[in-house]
């Protein structure tokens, strides 16, 4: 275990380095679990690598974008998954930046770790006000790392006498809840093709009260508490939602390239004794596989740094900037799943075991792909916004 000194001396993908190991070696059984390991997040814990962007005032690490960015990367080359869980683990302080000095006094009494959540933004479940908080029935899906979460909960809409709640805009009042992990019911339900090892269970309440303090107001305008008024909290809501979806499936498919071109290497074709790597058709795929990953990772990288520059010089993020980090993100997702796709078709009967790190990378990719932060339906609304049409998506506002 490393000390507190030689932690704090680290770097994010220093950090990377040495949980890799512990990832790569409990990888089968997590994957068979549907969790990552207590041995994984122990040694994520130990890293320090369970504050990535939480405030340093909290004791947490508050990296910068791209540093987080590069670190999920990193860890998804080893594991998807224990990538996966790293990015959701991270984004609890985007969503608790107006939480009350109450809440957050309470959830990190002990640092980041008493702070690990897993919940969902969708769909707003009803919350009826009552004397100092709100009755709250509902269950969101998705909920990834719920395994090690000390807090759950999700987008709730603010109901008063059976109708919701509007805010002086004009549009029904919508926050965030959170409930300790024993006063909610996680559901088993993470029985899936990719991903395995997230936990994503669902996670519901019956007619449980939430005291106020433990809801937050999130998006446009929203008021920051003192914890939160560093740069790192002003970068855009789908910044540290979305687009970090895109540098984990860049991750994934760069892991399944590397494979494939060991593997090929190696294997024969079965009509011959030649080498598939030296077939003018596989080198194609794979140099299109690489072409097509290192162009949407640039990308992505690029604007997640112009977007940076643009907060850390007091402006305001324009909708431009936030419709391409988004397209960008969306992109190297697509792009990412394309490439993946060329090697394990390449890899012939060798990728269709799951003894071939390539068929869980292939698995992996499917299931990122499916998520709302990067589905193919933002290429419909971020398109709309090129023929300068307003996003129908209020996280881009946020």
């Amino acid at each position: 275990m490393a000390t507190a000194t030689q932690t704090e001396t680290k770097t994010l993908l220093e950090r990377a380095d040495a949980i890799a190991p512990i990832v790569e070696e409990d990888l089968d059984e997590a994957e068979r679990e549907r969790r990552l390991t207590d041995r994984t997040f122990e040694a994520m814990k130990d890293e320090g690598l369970l504050g990535v962007w939480v405030p340093e005032s909290l004791g947490g690490l508050e990296s910068t974008p791209r540093e987080g960015f590069e670190l999920f990367e990193a860890v998804a080359r080893v594991h998807g998954s224990a990538a996966w869980n790293l990015w959701i683990w991270s984004t609890g302080a985007a969503l608790s930046s107006s939480s009350s000095e109450e809440s957050i006094a309470e959830s990190y009494v002990d640092g980041p770790p008493s702070a690990v959540g897993a919940g969902g933004i969708f769909p707003f479940n009803p919350a009826e006000v009552v004397e100092g908080g709100y009755r709250v029935t509902g269950r969101w899906p998705f909920c990834s790392g719920s395994s090690h979460a000390k807090w759950v909960g999700g987008g709730i809409m603010v109901m008063e006498n059976g109708r919701p709640r509007m805010t002086p805009m004009g549009i029904p009042e919508m926050r965030f809840v959170t409930f300790p992990r024993e006063e909610a019911e996680i559901i088993d339900t993470w029985h899936v093709v990719g991903l395995r090892a997230t936990s994503s269970n669902d996670v519901a309440v019956e007619n449980a009260f939430a005291p106020e303090y433990r809801t937050s107001a999130f998006g446009a305008g929203t008021v920051r508490g003192k914890h939160f008024e560093g740069p790192l909290y002003h970068f855009p809501v789908m910044g540290i939602l979305g687009a970090p979806i895109g540098i984990i499936a860049t991750g994934i498919a760069q892991r399944a390239i590397d494979e494939f071109i060991k593997l090929a290497k190696t294997k024969t074709a079965r009509t011959s004794q030649a080498r598939i790597s030296d077939n003018t058709a596989i080198r194609n795929e794979v140099a299109k596989a690489h072409a097509a990953v290192q162009s949407a990772r640039s990308w992505l990288y690029e604007k997640v740094d112009e977007t940076w520059e643009t907060v850390l010089r007091g402006d305001d993020v324009g909708l431009e900037q936030r419709r391409d980090l988004s397209l960008a993100g969306t992109n190297a997702t697509r792009s990412a799943a394309y490439a993946t796709d060329l090697v394990h078709t390449a890899a012939g009967g060798t990728s269709v075991f799951q003894t071939s790190p390539i068929e869980r990378c292939f698995r992996d990719i499917h299931a990122a792909t499916q998520h709302a932060g990067t589905s193919p339906r933002n290429f419909e609304t971020l398109g709309g916004m090129l023929f300068g049409e307003l996003p129908d998506n209020p996280l881009l506002f946020a």
